[in-house]
């Protein structure tokens, strides 16, 4: 282009079609400032509205432990946790109270839940037996109140109400625990020998190995089909040494082992011995007496005479009688301790309806109190003692007398019989894994009878998955029975052994306060439906609001261009006009009258300020493009939530 199409006339300046005026001077239009404002400050109100509804969370969540299903005058428990924002419990007492309206409308106070910590709420009521049959509700009423984060800052807390629906049945069937099986990282390392070949020899620890308290272990010696070991030629003995880890106060070694116990077996094949377990793995080794026949004694009169030139020897002291050698089958064996903090006892393990049961507790962390829970026969969760255990502490607790405990007769197990089981934790959400349990058996009639239950009891569980890799259905099925017909000839000891072996020895199946409600899960959800919807409407907004500025700087540009077109003919025709007056030969009517030499000028002037006007839009354009789809980007993978 030449130096002559390159320059503006003087004409095309005084008229004003440069085309600067569209962005920039005093004579800016109005839309054009309000479009570079509104911009900005929408992507700024974007911004904002994204940071604070991605800040929005959880005021608290509710926990509520109770069963689902009720019997008319049923004792039960009933829990509640609030949590805050980081699911801890919240830094003050909660007041709670709790009514039940029943199926016919019925309104039933069951009372204030009392505090036992933060946030934390239980009550035992008995169900009334008013209540009408079907689904009713339960209300929860929380009060509100103001505590102190972890930072010591003052947060308020709402008062809110929680419903659950609960069905009032007649009577209801019995609930499953689950079993709770070791799956310690330590199994995979087993190394206990096999079974000795002809004998059997077991090791099993009374509920849970726990170290850190004390356990005791009981140890079963039977033949191959499960019959107690009965040997010829010596008597049933066993020998238990400590061959690693720590017991009670002995150290194990393979060289010079502790000796943990040494004795008879009974008639059933059993012994135990009690210890404090001190590591998370110990190893024991059984070891019996070899069953062979003695030496026959030397013939009286042989060996009586004296070698000639010998001296008679004095008669020597007769030695004690010598200690039995162990030195027949043995078998080594391998426990891991369970991963539980508290230990639960009973006073007794046979108890009747009504009778008071007296437990306490151990922990090893004495800070934190121990919530004890009592599930009945069927399973259910009947009371919470209230407050929670402190250690060292007991408490006692009565049997309802509506348990039935009925005789055994001719062999034979009535209904109405069952076991109350004591589980206690330390952490009331999902503590299944880690509750200490303590079983005690129900039975109104002559403890040698209440073998018979407990031996079904074991049937029952014979199937249930084990840790001990030597466990045999067969020989366990033997052993029950033969245990089951030598009921009526143990002596005291031996069936207070065999009662403790039997309960002791049942699978840890623990039933651990029903979870009726838990809102975290649809706080989540409603959070999130929240944030999904503003997250929606700023992306339309954005995606509007852009393509709104877009389009209008397009008619912008389009219309100011065309202003700019007619004002360049206009300033020409006037132009035209003033030289045709000077020449005195010339009258321009219209744009089609202009002599060749302006007509060329016109264009020029155009086509310069539509390019001016073109290339500063579609940059404004270009960069309001760019910063929103930089926003966009940004929100999308720092700040939106889905």
């Amino acid at each position: 282009m030449s130096a002559k199409d390159d320059a503006k006339a003087d004409w095309a300046d005084a008229a004003g079609v440069s085309g600067e005026h569209v962005f920039t001077g005093d004579r800016a239009p109005g839309m054009h400032r309000a479009l570079m404002i509104l911009g900005p400050v929408g992507l700024a109100l974007a911004i904002g509205a994204s940071l604070w509804s991605s800040s929005r969370q959880i005021t608290h969540s509710v926990n509520v432990q109770v069963e689902s299903t009720w019997e008319r005058g049923e004792p039960l428990g009933l829990r509640a946790q609030v949590l805050g924002a980081d699911v801890r419990a919240v830094p003050l007492e909660v007041g709670v109270a709790a009514t039940f309206t029943d199926a016919a409308g019925g309104a039933h106070e069951l009372g204030p839940l009392a505090p036992v910590e933060d946030g934390l709420s239980q009550l035992s009521f008995v169900v009334p037996e008013g209540v009408a049959l079907g689904e009713g509700e339960l209300l929860l009423s929380f009060e509100g109140g103001v505590g102190k984060d972890k930072a010591g800052q003052k947060v308020r807390y709402p008062a809110f109400e929680e419903r659950l629906a609960i069905s009032v049945l007649e009577q209801r069937g019995a609930a499953r625990g689950e079993q709770v099986v070791a799956r310690h990282m330590l199994q995979w390392a087993d190394d206990s020998d096999e079974q000795p070949e002809g004998l059997r020899v077991d090791l099993r620890p009374e509920g849970r190995l726990l170290a850190g308290f004390h356990n005791r272990v009981f140890v079963r010696v039977t033949d191959v089909a499960g019959k107690p070991w009965a040997p010829k030629h010596v008597e049933a003995r066993v020998q238990v040494v400590l061959i690693s880890g720590e017991f009670g106060t002995k150290v194990g070694t393979l060289d010079e082992s502790p000796v943990l116990y040494e004795g008879p077996l009974d008639s059933l094949g059993l012994a135990s011995f009690v210890g404090e377990l001190h590591s998370d793995v110990v190893r024991f080794e059984v070891r019996l007496p070899a069953d062979v026949a003695p030496k026959p004694a030397p013939v009286e009169g042989e060996g009586e005479g004296e070698t000639e030139g010998e001296e008679a020897k004095p008669e020597e002291a007769k030695p004690e009688e010598a200690k039995p050698a162990f030195d027949g089958p043995k078998r080594r064996l391998r426990f891991v301790s369970h991963a539980g903090t508290v230990r639960i006892h009973a006073s007794t393990d046979l108890a009747k309806p009504g009778d008071t049961v007296r437990v306490d507790v151990e922990a090893l962390s004495a800070r934190r109190p121990v919530f004890v829970d009592v599930h009945g026969p069927s399973g259910s969760w009947l009371d919470t003692l209230t407050p929670p255990l402190r250690v060292p502490q007991e408490r006692d607790w009565q049997l309802p007398e509506h348990f039935g405990g009925a005789v055994v007769e001719a062999g034979e197990a009535k209904e109405g019989q069952g076991f109350v089981q004591f589980e206690a934790y330390q952490s009331v959400l999902r503590p299944e894994t880690s509750s200490a349990i303590a079983r005690v058996q129900v039975f109104d009639g002559e403890p040698r009878d209440a073998l018979v239950p407990l031996i079904e009891r074991q049937r029952e569980q014979l199937d249930l998955p084990r840790v001990d890799k030597a466990f045999e259905i067969g020989r366990e099925k033997t052993y029950l029975s033969h245990v089951e017909k030598q009921r009526p000839s143990l002596d005291a000891g031996e069936l207070d052994q065999a009662r403790a072996f039997l309960i002791g020895s049942l699978e840890a199946v623990v039933h651990g306060p029903p979870q009726a409600l838990t809102t975290r899960p649809r706080e989540e959800e409603q959070l999130a439906a929240f944030k999904r919807r503003w997250t929606v409407g700023i992306r339309w907004f954005l995606l509007g609001g852009g393509l709104s500025f877009i389009l209008t700087m397009v008619v912008m540009v389009w219309r100011n261009q065309t202003r700019l077109e007619a004002q360049t003919t206009a300033a020409l025709l006037a132009e035209a006009r003033e030289s045709g007056k000077e020449l005195g030969h010339l009258r321009v009517v219209s744009a089609t009258e202009l002599p060749e030499e302006l007509r060329e000028e016109q264009a020029l002037a155009i086509s310069h300020a539509r390019r001016q006007v073109l290339g500063r839009g579609l940059l404004t354009i270009g960069l309001m493009v760019a910063t929103l789809l930089l926003t966009m980007a940004m929100l999308e993978s720092l700040v939106w939530e889905y």
